[in-house]
């Protein structure tokens, strides 16, 4: 491969294996201290991935040098294959798929939790906004995951599911870190946000690399990236007829009628 595409492959593949750390942010409001426990958790998490990662790319480089790799896909299999045989590709293979299902679970978790919050603030449909009556999880949010999931799943392949989510993933990423600089500049960001060591740089490097990145995926997969962008874009005349409707409701709310003066 040339250099740039390779090196979006890469990035992706690898963006994939640490991806899900901001999710850990979306249940602060089920945490005991957020402000305290939420950065430990991602830094301890994300050294941890980051150990792990190294750790096991070495080894099945050391089993399997570039020049032997016969497939992206079944990359670790062929690593289990050296190790221990035809079973030992079986068992790897199996081990991919317990990582991916683990993946799962956490997003089954925490996606649905943004479903429920849009509709508790009337920015989705009521009916998200309702939990399970036995397990108080938002049952309705969850099936809205599983049913987009599995549409995804049956149009597209890996790698086309992986450019479409990653691109526009990355990039609300960098807008959320662009807003540290509105929120530190507002005289009660104490209060509101938990300060980040190294700031400024700390953010305007991770800005720079994510904007590095969005090329890198974009050049490699323009398809899927455009999808995501059209995607996002569908939704904001949908967001935009309830946020009017909520605004419409609050004008008729009990509390914002003003009662006519005695006479």
């Amino acid at each position: 491969m040339p250099l740039a595409p390779a090196l979006a492959v890469g990035v992706v593949s690898a963006f994939f294996s640490f991806g899900g750390w901001w999710d850990v942010g979306k249940i602060a409001g089920e945490v005991k201290d957020p402000g305290r426990t939420l950065p430990r958790a991602l830094l301890l998490g994300m050294l941890v991935v980051t150990f792990v990662y190294i750790m096991v790319s070495a080894v099945f480089l050391y089993l399997v040098p570039l020049n032997k790799v016969t497939s992206n896909e079944t990359f670790v299999a062929q690593a289990g294959e050296v190790l221990f045989g035809p079973t030992g590709g079986i068992v790897f293979a199996a081990i991919v798929i317990i990582c991916l299902i683990g993946s799962l679970t956490a997003l089954i978790m925490s996606a649905p939790r943004v479903y429920y919050a849009m509709a508790e603030d009337g920015l989705f449909l009521k009916a998200v906004a309702h939990t399970h009556p036995r397990f108080g999880t938002p049952a309705n949010a969850i099936v809205i995951q599983g049913v987009i999931a599995s549409f995804l799943v049956m149009i597209g392949t890996f790698e086309e599911i992986i450019s479409y989510a990653i691109f526009i993933v990355v990039f609300f990423l960098g807008l959320t870190i662009a807003s540290l600089f509105v929120l530190r500049s507002r005289q009660q960001a104490e209060k509101s946000v938990v300060l980040t060591l190294g700031y400024p740089v700390t953010p305007v490097v991770f800005l720079v690399l994510v904007a590095l990145m969005l090329v890198l995926v974009a050049g490699r997969s323009p398809r899927g990236a455009l999808m995501g962008v059209l995607v996002v874009l569908a939704g904001l005349p949908v967001y935009e007829i309830f946020r009017r409707r909520l605004a419409a409701e609050d004008k008729q709310s009990p509390q914002n009628l003003q009662l006519p003066e005695e006479a």
